[in-house]
């Protein structure tokens, strides 16, 4: 058994994400057909998931689908913070009741 890659290996490769002061995400491949999704915290842990390359692509499609219900939640946020502002700002026209 290899030893794993360093972050700074990871970086070097060319298959990091994103590499955050607070955080870090990393897909790479390796030669025993398995795909590991690696993530560097806040003290500098690195913590490795490991997919069978079979299974990358329903990975894929629930980051697809995670995404899209997020990005939806977050217009719902907006609607709502745009209705109350818009509620606080007529009630200011309005004056004291």
């Amino acid at each position: 058994m290899t030893t794993p890659p360093t972050w700074q290996e990871l970086r070097d490769a060319g298959v990091v994400v994103f590499d955050e002061p607070e955080y870090g995400l990393a897909i790479y491949p390796t030669t025993i057909g398995m795909v590991y999704i690696a993530i560097r915290t806040t003290t500098g842990d690195l913590h490795r998931v490991g997919v069978s390359a079979g299974n990358v692509g329903g990975v894929a499609n629930f980051l697809a689908a995670a995404e899209a219900r997020a990005i939806a939640a977050r217009e719902v946020l907006h609607e709502q913070e745009s209705a109350i502002a818009a509620h606080h700002l007529i009630q200011r026209a309005k004056g004291p009741a």
